[in-house]
């Protein structure tokens, strides 16, 4: 009773089918036929086809040499460092080969309006990802691929895992799939059906003879994509999706190789293709990494390679495996290749890379517009300065600069070679309005925002001048700042500036002003240091008086030091340069024009640097908080929108010597 019980049961189980739903609402197709690729005791049930009608007699069908006689297929790691075709590890696929390039069965789309087709092609990392599921790796209606094999060749057939690359196997996957179901999601196909024409074989490369123009692998990607353009006139070349390197990184040549590969494939390929996107893909990071010191920097060198594709050739994108990496479950397990997981992601990537390529545009066009313009008064001119822009493929060959009087009408021009360049004959006190274009081959670039600059003596922009006899600033004395017989004088210019208060506290003697510095400014004074008591710190000569946007001072350890936005030492001269009881002169120097510092000793240029703007900042004399001078300081100068040259400020320096 139990025995019959069960084979009733059985019998049952036998009649049910399961429905096969994807959780997104795609309809699998034929999730069982990749048995086909291997011995089965049970025939599987074909694919059913769309209807077929009498096929189209393209004017071409049959290639000269459509399909390469000696498959391979992965990409196992050279071990000769030089490689000519390095030999693959993984066995033989059971049906690479077609035997018949004859067409079988071609077959319309379903309205007869056409396929959006896809190229896939270069070595195993195209198809070799290791970990199907039948669950997520499952064909839909709307994409199918380009059969090869016998009873396959040449046959439009449901895109189902492995694809039909030469060496393909049962358990493998690509990224094609992933990225034909990302593209299918983000375009409104209509009627139109997706068509993959699958073409990679393990261990392939240029050095090996296999993607270069006359090559068999070349000419049957060529020769099949063309085949199904010529059959089916409504179809179109969508993009190329490429990967390759991993045979070819001793490949010296490699990127002439890879540009010339696409724009012969681009040339040879039926109708106008000089757009059509071409895709490239990132080689597994932990393999690119791996290996000696040699290695490593030849495959980095070859990614970097097929990266910088896109700035090369037009209409390209690369899908970065690297940015984030795109990580296998066993690290350890066939390095050389993503695993399916990877080529999942890949194909997601894939997506993105060719939206980026239908927009990468590299035709020459004239120059950006320049957005970093500054202008500087000077003495009867205005310095102008900006970064070159953008070129849009075509050297810049000069710039041109606009300006007028602030408030009137027409512009005056001149040309300038170089980004730091001067107007001269100005007037000074007068506001001037400036903008800038730079130049290439097809004409000017679109004009900078308007920026101004006022003209100026020199000499009006010194701000603070003090003259006095040796003030003492110690603490020690505990008393207030005199003033010697000679008195002291204050000159800005045309106008007397009194706003300064001299300061004696306990812990702080200064000269406090409320003059301020902004732009270029020159700093200068002599002074004598008594003392270097360490727990003082640095004594600040010319500082500012809340927060340190700019500092004047002598460190700790004898050094003349100065810098910007709490930056105290971006110059300085060498330790122990400053001694007790010696007069020195010293000075600092900045340029807004190109944001350098310049120190000066005695008269002499000691260090230079790149610094920060400030912008408008106050000072004071002596001190910074508790960080004050010990000791005596003279002939305080200080230039506000004024950058005292070289020379300059030498002269001031013997001038101003002690006698």
């Amino acid at each position: 009773m139990q025995k019959f019980f069960l084979v009733f049961i059985l019998s049952i189980m036998l009649f049910i089918v399961p429905a096969c739903k994807d959780t997104a609402g795609y309809e699998q197709v034929g999730k069982d036929t990749i048995t086909d690729l291997e011995p089965t005791t049970t025939k599987p049930t074909s694919p059913a086809n769309p209807t077929t009608p009498s096929n189209p007699k393209p004017s071409d069908p049959t290639p000269s040499n459509p399909t390469p006689s000696n498959p391979t297929p992965s990409d196992p790691t050279p071990s000769d460092p030089t490689p000519s075709n390095p030999t693959p590890s993984d066995p033989t696929p059971s049906d690479p080969t077609p035997s018949d390039p004859t067409p079988i069965d071609l077959v319309h789309p379903r309205s007869g309006t056409g396929y959006d087709v896809f190229l896939v092609i270069g070595q195993s990392n195209t198809h070799f990802g290791k970990g199907f599921d039948p669950d997520i790796d499952f064909a839909i209606p709307e994409i199918k691929q380009l059969g090869r094999g016998d009873g396959r060749n040449l046959k439009i057939l449901p895109a189902i895992e492995p694809l039909d690359h030469y060496s393909k196997r049962k358990d493998r996957i690509g990224f094609a799939l992933s990225f034909a179901k990302e593209y299918r999601s983000h375009t409104n196909l209509g009627s139109r059906e997706i068509l993959l024409i699958p073409g990679g074989r393990g261990s392939t490369s240029f050095l090996g003879g296999n993607w270069r123009k006359g090559d068999e692998l070349y000419e049957d990607a060529v020769y099949r994509t063309n085949y199904i353009l010529k059959a089916f006139p409504n179809s179109k070349l969508i993009a190329v999706l490429w990967h390759q390197g991993e045979s070819d990184y001793f490949n010296y040549a490699y990127e002439q190789d890879l540009d010339a590969f696409i724009t012969d494939m681009r040339a040879d390929l039926y109708g106008d293709q000089t757009k059509v996107p071409f895709i490239l893909g990132g080689m597994v990071s932990r393999w690119v990494n791996d290996g000696s010191e040699q290695v490593k920097s030849r495959r980095r060198t070859l990614q970097n390679i097929i990266s910088n594709t896109v700035n090369r050739i037009g209409y390209t994108g690369f899908a970065d495996s690297e940015h984030p990496a795109i990580l296998k479950y066993n690290k350890l397990d066939e390095l050389i290749h993503f695993d399916a997981v990877g080529q999942r992601e890949l194909g997601r990537r894939y997506f993105k890379a060719y939206n980026y390529a239908i927009h990468n545009d590299l035709r020459p066009k004239r120059p950006e517009m320049i957005t970093n313009v500054k202008a500087i008064g000077k003495n009867g001119n205005v310095v102008v300065k900006w970064f070159a822009p953008p070129d849009n493929h075509d050297k810049i060959s000069g710039y041109q600069i606009h300006f007028r009087r602030k408030g009137t009408i027409s512009w005056e021009n001149i040309y300038a070679d170089h980004m730091i360049t001067k107007i001269g004959g100005l007037e000074n006190g007068v506001t001037y309005e400036i903008k800038v274009s730079a130049k290439n081959s097809l004409g000017l670039g679109r004009l900078s925002e308007i920026v101004e600059a006022t003209p100026h003596a020199t000499y009006s922009k010194c701000i603070l001048h003090l003259t006095f006899d040796q003030i003492d600033f110690s603490n020690e004395s505990g008393r207030a700042v005199v003033f010697g017989d000679s008195g002291f004088r204050i000159w800005n210019g045309d106008y007397r500036l009194k706003w300064f208060i001299a300061e004696s506290r306990a812990t702080t003697n200064r000269i406090r002003t409320l003059a301020e510095i902004g732009g270029d400014y020159t700093k200068m004074l002599w002074f004598k240091l008594t003392s270097m008591v360490p727990v003082k710190k640095d004594q600040h000569l010319i500082s500012s008086i809340s927060g340190v946007k700019h500092a004047f001072l002598v460190t700790a350890d004898g050094r003349l030091s100065a810098g910007h936005n709490y930056q105290w030492n971006e110059v300085q001269s060498p330790i122990s340069a400053i001694k007790t009881n010696i007069w020195y002169h010293g000075a600092v120097a900045y340029s807004g024009l190109n944001n350098k510092l310049k120190l000066y000793l005695n008269g002499n240029k000691i260090a230079e640097a790149a610094t920060t703007e400030i912008g408008i900042a106050d000072m004071q004399i002596g001190n910074y908080i508790t960080n004050g001078t010990i000791g005596q300081i003279a002939d305080v100068r200080v230039y506000s929108g004024a950058t005292l040259t070289d020379q300059e400020i030498q002269t001031i320096y013997v001038e101003t010597s002690p006698k």
